[in-house]
């Protein structure tokens, strides 16, 4: 299942200093599903203060979040490809970049 955050870009918030007006994004909330159509649905079901608040669902900006799990799962075959790289797999190119470049560069996530 994959997570996602809400966001929008309606209404406005107030900074510590009320007498500033700040135009920025409001976090909606986060949901869980197979894909963001679903995940919208279980957010606006769990959080009906959103359409009592006005905010329209055709503003929304969704984002997909990378899970724990996920990261543990590109962890797992980073590591597999990086020992499996000692071996030859390091030396391959993708768009010009070294494989082993790519996996370096995600191991930091």
């Amino acid at each position: 299942m994959n997570e996602y955050i809400f966001y929008t870009a309606e209404g406005h918030t107030e900074a510590p200093d009320e007498s500033a007006y700040v135009d920025n994004c409001q976090v909606l909330g986060r949901a869980s599903g197979n894909n963001p159509d679903e995940a919208q649905d279980k957010l606006l079901r769990d959080n009906p203060w959103i359409y009592d608040a006005g905010f329209d669902e055709s503003e929304f900006i969704i984002k997909q979040l990378l899970t724990n799990e996920q990261r543990m799962d590109i962890i797992s075959i980073l590591e597999y490809l990086t020992a499996f790289g000692k071996e030859g797999l390091v030396k391959h190119e993708v768009n010009n970049i070294k494989i082993d470049d790519i996996i370096k560069r995600l191991k930091t996530i």
